[in-house]
């Protein structure tokens, strides 16, 4: 269930939480959804029955932080699907380092196991535990080739894929979410616009750290814990991941010791300045944009004094659109002076009133007040 409901979550430009359209893949995950919720039907589960997703709070933890501005870079590099680009998320400051020597850290496979990881780093990338179906064929072929012995008619809960050694691990997103940020606690993002040599550049670099190991580069295929082919997840064990991390499209580089390792020390290298391939985006140098609240979501904010009670109200026909302003100063006395402006209403007739000038800038002071407040600015043509 939380799966389901993460990888359908994304962050809108507001930042508040809003659910994947259809047609950039949330469909999948709302079919999956009410999928598990059928099946709770159809064990006569009553709501919420077993579902807890408490645990996965943590998920939320910096969902809702401020989120640097993408779009400069990726309208300079015209960044979508067809024009490939990767991404490294992190703190701007080993960012930086990354940009301008070229510097990373290359960690195990087992690394990332640690419960001091957050829900999007943690995982435990040497074993993947799936779930079948126990009328799956193919569950009972697998068992069979791997020596499991389960008594007839029965089924294990759970089956697991161990790796037989550590690895080297070297992971990027090749999709652009606003979400990412807030998932992998960043504030910083290197977005590398020519994936090709930099990831070239990072092999050989491990390559010559590392001879005779074997290095493997690709997409990673999520699968369906309970739908999952349990051979191809076995053959495919370094780029197979269950769906919770589906959101993150990750490519991955890995580095095979030729004899099984365990516990793996990380090290460092450099590649090399990345000027030439890639930027680093963050809050400092691309600051949020601000949009105004949503119309639907703004609560009513009344200035001055307010009379509600419109059953005590002479009412003027609604302004269809403002035409024109007068200041008249002819009076003697500046307490005088008023400002006589024209408009249109929604039939096209020409209504007229007079507002002396003092109230007109009172006027105009909460005008500015609800500017500043309600970030209306952006639409202010001044």
């Amino acid at each position: 269930m939380f799966d389901c409901m993460n990888n359908g979550r994304v962050q809108d430009e507001r930042g508040r939480l809003g659910i994947m359209p259809f047609e950039e893949g949330g469909e999948q995950w709302m079919v999956l959804h009410a999928e598990v919720l059928e099946e709770c039907v159809l064990r006569n589960y009553d709501y919420p029955g077993p579902i807890d997703i408490s645990r996965f709070r943590d998920a939320f933890d910096n969902a809702f932080g401020p989120v640097p501005n993408m779009n400069p870079i990726i309208d300079k590099y015209k960044l979508t699907k067809e024009n490939p680009y990767i991404l490294k998320f992190g703190d701007p400051v080993w960012l930086r380092k990354s940009l301008e020597v070229g510097a990373f850290r290359i960690s195990a496979a087992s690394f990332y196991e640690r419960e001091s990881h957050n829900h999007a780093r943690r995982d435990s990338e040497l074993k993947r535990i799936l779930n079948p179906n126990p009328h799956d064929p193919r569950m009972r072929t697998f068992m069979e080739k791997h020596g499991i012995d389960v008594p007839r008619g029965k089924a294990p809960s759970f089956i697991a894929i161990q790796s037989p050694t550590d690895y080297y691990l070297f992971s990027t997103s090749t999709v652009y979410s606003r979400r990412l940020f807030g998932d992998f606690s960043a504030t910083g993002c290197l977005v590398i616009h020519t994936p090709g040599d930099f990831l070239n550049r990072i092999t050989a670099a491990v390559s010559d750290r590392l001879p005779g190991w074997r290095p493997q580069m690709g997409f990673v295929n999520y699968y369906d814990p309970v739908r999952a082919d349990l051979q191809l997840v076995d053959r495919t064990l370094r780029f197979a991941k269950p769906f919770r991390h589906a959101y993150q499209n990750e490519l991955r580089l890995t580095f095979t010791p030729p004899n099984p390792q365990q516990e793996l020390p990380a090290f460092e290298i450099e590649i090399g300045s990345l000027r030439d391939c890639a930027e680093l985006v963050d809050i400092e140098a691309y600051p949020p944009v601000i949009i105004p609240p949503d119309p639907a979501d703004a609560p009513v904010i009344t200035y001055g004094q307010f009379n509600g009670e419109v059953t005590m109200v002479n009412e003027l026909p609604d302004v269809a659109k403002i035409q024109g302003m007068m200041l008249s100063r002819e009076a003697g006395n500046f307490r005088e002076w008023f400002f006589k402006i024209q408009y249109t209403d929604g039939a096209g007739t020409w209504q007229q009133i007079k507002v002396p000038m003092l109230d007109g800038l009172y006027l105009l002071n909460m005008l500015r007040d609800a500017e500043k407040n309600q970030h209306l600015e952006l639409w202010n043509r001044e």
